[in-house]
């Protein structure tokens, strides 16, 4: 049985992760930085750095949005009968959520919480392209959902999808996102 979760939860995350390569160690969400996005801060003035040393603000580095998870389509290859998703009633961990996220020097932190739990942001905005991990806040939480999201910043929006799984990856959920600047 855990072959079988362990298969599962690694096909979920070769599903979700595209490849490519990376410059140096990703940037993980710390306690300075999760307290930091709940309040962003105002252009031209100062906000404290991972590394605790004051760093010049970004004008619109604070964003917040919601998004509604639902029960994910699961498409396996023609040859795969494996059935573990059809366990998943889809009625657990859907529903409204929250999202709100700052950026630094293309640096993303922040929190999420809803239907999906509680969880950290972490990621980077390069260019247009968002790219986010969400981990649990509470990793042994029975229903603690862990994932990833993309999306792209517009004119005056960042939209884009969270795909996130359950401890066993029997559960997966998806919800789309829209996050407007933090005024």
């Amino acid at each position: 049985m855990k072959i079988r979760i362990w298969s599962a939860a690694l096909a979920f995350a070769v599903a979700t992760t595209s490849c490519s390569k990376s410059d140096g160690p990703k940037a993980q969400p710390s306690a300075t930085a999760s307290a930091a996005v709940s309040a962003p801060v105002a252009s031209g003035s100062t906000a404290p750095a991972a590394s605790g040393a004051a760093a010049p603000a970004v004008a619109g580095n604070g964003w917040s949005g919601d998004y509604t998870a639902k029960k994910a389509a699961i498409e396996l290859p023609d040859k795969v009968k494996d059935q573990t998703w059809k366990r998943d009633p889809g009625d657990k961990n859907v529903g409204p959520g929250k999202l709100t996220i700052a950026v630094v020097d293309g640096v993303v932190t922040g929190s999420a919480s809803g239907a999906l739990g509680d969880q950290l942001i972490s990621g980077t905005l390069e260019g247009k392209a968002l790219k986010l991990t969400l981990l649990p806040k509470n990793a042994t939480a029975p229903e603690a959902m862990t994932g990833t999201a993309v999306g792209e910043l517009g004119s005056a929006s960042i939209t884009g999808t969270i795909k996130c799984s359950g401890p066993d990856a029997v559960m997966i959920r998806e919800a789309s996102f829209e996050l407007k600047a933090s005024k």
